[in-house]
C-alpha cells in the first residue's frame, strides 16, 4: 500500500502546490507494475458538497479518466454515524457524494476509527478483489509516455533546485565572515502576508512561545524576547486577501501597516513575507504581493526575505524543489528578494535551529545592507490603480463578513465549552446542537454598505440631461439589454469564483484557530481546580481534560463545518445583492448607448485587475477582452 500526500479538500487543483500534484503522479512508480486499486478516503463526519466533488474530480483526473474503474471508496470516522447506515449518510449528503459513489460503481466501505477487528480489512479487501474481477485481474495502467514525462519533470525540478542551492551557499559564503564580526544589539523583524499564511504562528515559533492563534491580527504588535542569546523583536500585521488585487486591501490593514514600520524604537532591519509552502504561488498572487509591498518603497526588497511556512507539509522534499516546481512567479518572488529565503516547520519546531538559522541568514543580509530607514522613507504609498465603486463594496463585505464570521466561531467554541463542562462525564453526543437563529445571526440580516455609485441610470438626472442623450431603437435596445445581462452574467460568476477561493481555505484556518481556543479554555480551566486537588485528582482531572479536548475538537470539527458551509452561502447572497445593486440598469427607461460603453469598460478592467494581470490595465488590454 502506498500512502500518498493529501490535498486540502475543499481545494481546486489550480491552488493545490505544484510539488503534491508532482508526488501525486509519482506515487505510481511506487507499487510496481502498477496498482491494482486506488482508496479514496472520505470523512463521513464534514460536509461533502459540491465544493469537495470538483475537487476530488480535479485531483483523481491527474491520472486519467479509467481511475475510476479501479477507485474504491472509504468513508473514514464512521463511529460518528451514530446508528445512521451509510446507505442513510449519503442519501442525506445530497448529489455531490452520489456522484463520487456512481463514478467509483458504488463501491464502498466504512471505517471506524475506534473498531480494531479485522472485519473492516477484509471487506476493504474483498473490494478489491472486485475491482480486480471487474477488470479482467488488470492492473491501473497508464501510459508509459506520461510515465516518463513526470520522472522527466522531477528530474528537471531535482537539478534545477540544486543549481539554485548551490548559488544560494555561494552567496551567503561572501558574507558569511563579515556577518560574523558584526555586534548587533537587537534584530527587528516584520512579518507581512495573506490571511491564513500563518504569520502569527511563525512569530511564536521565532519566539519560541506556545500561544495559541485564536483570532486573525487586527492590528499591529510588537513582542521582543531572547534567542540563543540575540534580543529579537517582532512585529505582527494585519493581512490582506491572497487572491484579491491589492486595491481592494482594507484601508485599515494599511494603516496598521504603515504604523509597523516605526513600531517600536526604530524600523526594521528585515522584512518576512509569510508564504505557505503547501498551496500555488500564481501569477496573481506575484502580482497582489508585488503591489502590496509597493507601499513600503522601492528599496523593501534589499532587506526582505521569503518565509515559508507550513515545511512539515513537503515530507522529504526540499525548499528549492518546491520553489522550481511552482514556476515563475514564485522564482521572481525569490529572485526579486535576492535568493533569500527560508523554511518553517510550525508543527514541530525542534530544537530551536530552524530559528538560529533565520537569524543567520538575516544577519548576512543585514552585512550587505544598511538598516531599513537608512536608505527608505518610511511612508506609505498607494498602491497602483483606483478601487472601483463596486471593488471597494465588495473588499467591505468580505471584511466585515470574515471579521463576523470569527466573533461566531469563538462565541460557538466557548458555548460547547460551557456546556460540555456543564455535562460532567456524560457523552458528547448529549452536547445539544445550536439553533441556527442566534444572536450573531443578526450579522447576516445587516444592510449592505451603500455605494457612491448604485444609483441606477437615469436617477436624479432632469429631462433636460435626459433629452440631450442618443437613443437605440426598440430591437436594438432589445440586443443591448442582452449584452449587458451577459456581462453581468460573466462579472458575478468572476466574483463568485474569487470569493470561492478565498473562502476556501477558510475551513483549514477555523480548526487550527478553534484547536487554540479550545487548549487557551483547557488551560485556563485546570489552573482554576489544581488549588483545590491533591496530586491523585490533579492526574484524573489531566485525562478527563485530554479526553475532554478530544471529544470537542470533533465535536467543533463537525459544528463549524456546518455552519461555514451555510455562512458561506448567505455571503454569496449578500455579494450578488451588492452586485445586483451596484449594475442594475432601470429597465423602465431607455438605456443609453455611451453610458452602456462606459459600464462594459468598467466591468473589463475588473475582470483583468482581478484575473492576475495586474491593476494598472491599459485601454489596449480593455478593447482585446472585449
Amino acid at each position: 500500500m502506498v500512502d500518498t500526500i493529501g490535498w486540502w479538500r475543499n481545494y481546486k487543483l489550480i491552488d493545490t502546490a505544484k510539488f503534491i500534484t508532482l508526488k501525486l503522479q509519482q506515487s505510481l512508480s511506487q507499487c510496481p507494475p502498477e496498482p491494482h486499486a486506488f482508496v479514496l478516503t472520505i470523512r463521513v463526519d464534514m460536509i461533502f458538497d459540491e465544493e469537495n466533488r470538483r475537487s476530488v474530480e480535479e485531483h483523481m483526473g491527474l491520472f486519467g479518466e479509467n481511475i475510476w474503474e479501479h477507485t474504491i471508496v472509504v468513508f473514514t470516522n464512521g463511529e460518528s454515524l451514530e446508528g445512521k447506515s451509510i446507505k442513510q449518510h449519503t442519501e442525506s449528503e445530497g448529489e455531490a457524494l452520489k456522484w463520487v459513489l456512481e463514478k467509483c460503481g458504488n463501491r464502498y466501505c466504512v471505517y471506524d476509527n475506534g473498531n480494531s477487528e479485522d472485519n473492516q480489512v477484509t471487506k476493504l479487501l474483498g473490494e478489491i478483489e472486485n475491482v480486480i474481477k471487474i477488470n479482467r485481474g488488470g492492473y491501473f495502467k497508464l501510459d508509459d509516455k506520461y510515465l516518463l514525462e513526470v520522472e522527466k519533470r522531477a528530474r528537471l525540478v531535482k537539478e534545477k533546485a540544486n543549481g539554485r542551492l548551490k548559488r544560494r551557499m555561494e552567496k551567503r559564503e561572501q558574507l558569511k565572515e563579515e556577518a560574523k564580526i558584526q555586534s548587533l544589539p537587537e534584530i527587528r523583524m516584520l512579518l507581512v502576508g495573506w490571511i491564513s499564511s500563518r504569520k502569527t504562528s511563525a512569530k511564536n515559533t521565532i519566539l519560541n512561545r506556545e500561544e495559541s492563534v485564536t483570532r486573525r491580527t487586527m492590528a499591529a504588535e510588537i513582542q521582543t524576547g531572547e534567542v540563543a542569546g540575540q534580543k529579537v523583536s517582532v512585529v505582527d500585521t494585519p493581512s490582506w486577501w491572497k487572491y484579491f488585487p491589492a486595491h481592494y486591501t482594507p484601508g485599515w490593514v494599511k494603516t496598521e501597516l504603515q504604523k509597523s514600520l516605526s513600531l517600536g524604537s526604530k524600523a526594521p532591519h528585515v522584512i518576512l513575507i509569510a508564504v505557505p509552502a503547501d498551496t500555488t504561488f500564481l501569477e496573481e498572487q506575484r502580482k497582489i504581493t508585488e503591489d502590496n509591498m509597493k507601499m513600503f518603497g522601492d528599496h523593501v526588497w534589499r532587506h526582505t526575505i521569503v518565509l515559508f511556512t507550513c515545511g512539515d507539509r513537503l515530507r522529504d522534499m526540499s525548499i528549492e524543489e518546491h520553489i522550481e516546481c511552482e514556476g515563475e512567479p514564485l522564482q521572481w518572488l525569490i529572485e526579486k528578494c535576492g535568493n533569500r529565503y527560508h523554511i518553517f516547520d510550525n508543527v514541530n519546531r525542534g530544537d530551536g535551529s530552524q530559528v538560529t538559522e533565520l537569524l543567520e541568514r538575516i544577519r548576512e543580509m543585514i552585512a550587505g545592507n544598511s538598516s531599513y530607514t537608512d536608505t527608505q522613507n518610511t511612508e506609505v504609498r498607494e498602491t497602483s490603480g483606483e478601487p472601483e465603486g463596486l471593488g471597494v463594496e465588495m473588499g467591505m463585505l468580505l471584511d466585515k463578513e470574515w471579521n463576523a464570521m470569527d466573533k461566531i466561531m469563538e462565541e460557538k467554541i466557548k458555548q460547547l465549552w460551557t456546556q460540555l463542562l456543564g455535562k460532567g462525564n456524560q457523552s458528547m453526543d448529549a452536547v445539544v446542537k445550536f439553533k441556527e437563529n442566534e444572536s450573531s445571526e443578526n450579522q447576516t440580516n445587516e444592510k449592505p454598505p451603500e455605494s457612491p455609485n448604485t444609483s441606477a441610470p437615469g436617477e436624479g438626472t432632469s429631462k433636460s440631461e435626459a433629452g440631450d442623450k442618443t437613443y437605440l431603437s426598440e430591437e436594438d435596445q432589445h440586443h443591448l439589454l442582452r449584452q449587458t445581462s451577459e456581462v453581468h452574467s460573466e462579472l458575478m460568476e468572476k466574483i463568485k469564483e474569487t470569493l470561492n477561493r478565498e473562502f476556501s481555505r477558510r475551513e483549514i484556518f477555523y480548526m487550527e484557530r478553534a484547536s487554540g481556543i479550545i487548549q487557551e479554555m483547557s488551560t485556563s480551566h485546570e489552573a482554576g481546580d489544581k488549588q483545590h486537588l491533591s496530586g491523585e485528582d490533579l492526574h484524573h482531572l489531566s485525562r478527563q481534560t485530554t479526553e475532554m479536548h478530544s471529544d470537542l475538537q470533533e465535536k467543533i470539527k463537525e459544528t463549524l463545518n456546518r455552519e461555514f458551509s451555510r455562512r458561506k452561502t448567505v455571503f454569496m447572497e449578500r455579494a450578488s445583492g451588492i452586485f445586483q445593486m451596484s449594475t442594475s440598469h432601470d429597465m423602465t427607461s431607455e438605456p443609453d448607448e455611451q453610458e452602456f460603453q462606459q459600464a462594459r469598460k468598467k466591468v473589463c478592467r475588473w475582470l483583468l485587475s482581478s484575473s492576475g494581470f495586474g491593476s494598472e490595465v491599459e485601454d489596449e488590454d480593455i478593447r482585446y477582452l472585449e
